[in-house]
């Protein structure tokens, strides 16, 4: 009487078994889903950084460039009639678009700094007289 309890017991445990291993199975993916995500956000975050210091940079050397052209003579280049001309650039990790308006007292300067998915709009008047900065 007591054995044959024993087996009833045994055969109906088979079951439980299995669920709780899938139940076990389940947390378990859940936490290495979450150690995963906390180790790959810094990642994420130090990218988007990275992408946002190269975006300013690369806008500044268009500042730089379309303020050169200016410096060196080449102001003539953007002449009134050429309203917002549009200068785009790519060397080898650097990319951006500048575009120089000019005005009574010198140019507008406009440049995109682009890297990876971010954009850094910059803008600087510059004074036709030597290029001077104001």
């Amino acid at each position: 009487m007591i054995l044959r309890w024993v087996r009833t017991l045994r055969n109906d445990d088979r079951g439980a078994v299995l669920i709780n291993v899938l139940l076990l199975v389940a947390v378990l993916s859940i936490l290495i889903m979450a150690v995963l995500m906390m180790t790959l956000a810094p990642t994420q975050s130090f990218q988007t950084t990275l992408y946002d210091t190269q975006a300013l940079y690369n806008a500044q050397a268009g500042i730089q460039v379309a303020e050169y052209r200016i410096d060196k003579g080449h102001g003539k280049y953007f002449t009134s009639s050429e309203k917002n001309k549009l200068l785009a650039f790519k060397m080898e990790s650097a990319i951006f678009r500048v575009s120089v308006s000019p005005e009574s007292q010198g140019y507008l300067i406009t440049s995109t700094g682009v890297s990876g998915d971010r954009t850094v709009l910059l803008e600087q008047f510059v004074s036709s007289i030597n290029g001077n900065k104001k």
